[in-house]
């Protein structure tokens, strides 16, 4: 699957995949709801996103835990107003197997993805320069979450792309319950949207995937 909110984007990822591994189905979608909502209905496997693809951390991390991802590609986009041995850092912390820099030429990107596919890690060499003294930098202290135990709960739920009634059900409360909680949500986090509030836990380190209280399933 390709993810990417740029058409002709999301177009190149396809054709690349093709000419690597021959005849394929790509699915494509452009942000981590519809690739959640899309994964659920043709399953998992290698995943190739792209950093526009908001939040694309939260998706790594989201896709990373499933045990039938074959792999996950991140690729970054030259520039940005953050430092490039950072944002290289944040995708392989969110368990991202590939890093590739969108500019490299074909031959590296066919080596990423043939690495992915088989388990095994790669580093695009244009971002390599800056990468090791990034991570063996100390970590940043993670924001203090403003979110209680159920809010946190449903924001998990909320970025495994469930609906409101799936979240009620899961967690055996109401639809209105559901929209309540998701409201306070966006207003702790000053988030647009649902997408949105995904997006700003995942990349404030308010809310890691696996540090989240269990979820209780009802009966």
């Amino acid at each position: 699957m390709v993810v990417s909110p740029v058409p002709l984007i999301r177009e190149g990822m396809a054709r690349a995949l093709e000419q690597v591994f021959g005849r394929v189905v790509v699915h494509s979608a452009t942000d981590l709801e519809g690739a959640t909502r899309l994964a659920q209905r043709v399953g998992d496997g290698l995943f190739w996103v792209h950093e526009k693809a908001y939040p694309h951390l939260g998706f790594v991390q989201v896709f990373a835990r499933r045990r039938s991802t074959r792999g996950i590609v991140v690729m970054l986009d030259p520039g940005g107003d953050r430092p490039v041995p950072v944002r290289v850092s944040e995708a392989v912390r969110a368990g991202a197997t590939v890093v590739l820099d969108s500019a490299s030429p074909a031959e590296v990107l066919a080596t990423g993805l043939r690495r992915a596919v088989h388990g095994q890690s790669y580093l695009s060499p244009r971002l390599r320069p800056g990468f090791t003294a990034a991570t063996s930098a100390p970590a940043a202290r993670p924001h203090v979450s403003p979110l209680t135990v159920r809010e946190s709960q449903l924001l998990r739920l909320m970025a495994e792309g469930l609906d409101n009634r799936t979240i009620g059900e899961t967690l055996n409360i109401s639809v209105e319950t559901v929209r309540t909680h998701v409201k306070s949500i966006l207003k702790k986090l000053a988030a647009r949207n649902r997408c949105d509030a995904v997006g700003r836990a995942f990349r404030l380190g308010i809310v890691e995937p696996d540090a989240l209280p269990p979820v209780r399933f009802s009966a």
